[in-house]
């Protein structure tokens, strides 16, 4: 597949095509950091004695984006630990994004994530995975379909407050997306 990099809003894909084994391969070896900066396999965060059956990893677009921030503490309120529970895999949810490691553990607190989140600086694993690039925004989402102007002004104000950390947070262009992982399906 061709590198996807999309200009309109109109434009913007969504697709429920599968990564060839070739591509889960290359990005089983691709490392994340945590927190503290620690290289860890992407293999690992979904893929293991201690991991859950089936991982829902969800790539964000970069740590101050608004609309991720909204959508990851919904994910967080909403897949509570009770609630996957009852579910009849052992599920839990992964959060990736692309800026430093210096900016999780504010993400976490920001956005009330309990999920592990780990990020990929070099944006390897993004185009590994063939996600989309793009400037636009996006539409309106149903978790947060009144707070475009919310997310705007949220942006403008940490960037007004945050500025020294602006360039850390990641690229901007680069759309995520959510993968689900079970036994014996990835590289």
């Amino acid at each position: 597949m061709a590198e996807c990099k999309l200009d309109a809003v109109e434009d913007l894909p969504v697709t429920d095509d599968l990564p060839s084994t070739q591509m889960l391969a290359e990005a089983a070896d691709i490392e994340v950091l945590d927190h503290k900066g620690q290289p860890h396999l992407f293999r690992s965060v979904y893929d293991g004695e201690e991991v859950s059956s089936r991982v829902v990893v969800v790539f964000i677009r970069h740590f101050f984006c608004g609309a991720c921030q909204s959508y990851t503490e919904l994910l967080s309120s909403t897949a509570t630990p009770a609630l996957l529970s009852t579910l009849p895999v052992s599920t839990t949810f992964v959060i990736v994004g692309n800026g430093e490691p210096a900016l999780i553990n504010e993400y976490a607190e920001k956005t009330k994530c309990r999920f592990p989140i780990f990020t990929d600086p070099t944006g390897r694993l993004f185009d590994v995975l063939e996600m989309a690039k793009t400037t636009a925004v996006g539409a309106r989402t149903r978790y947060s379909p009144e707070r475009w102007l919310w997310h705007f002004v949220n942006g403008l104000w940490n960037i007004v407050t945050q500025f020294s950390k602006l360039l850390l947070a990641g690229n901007p262009m680069r759309v995520g997306g959510e993968f689900v992982f079970e036994p014996g399906q990835a590289g």
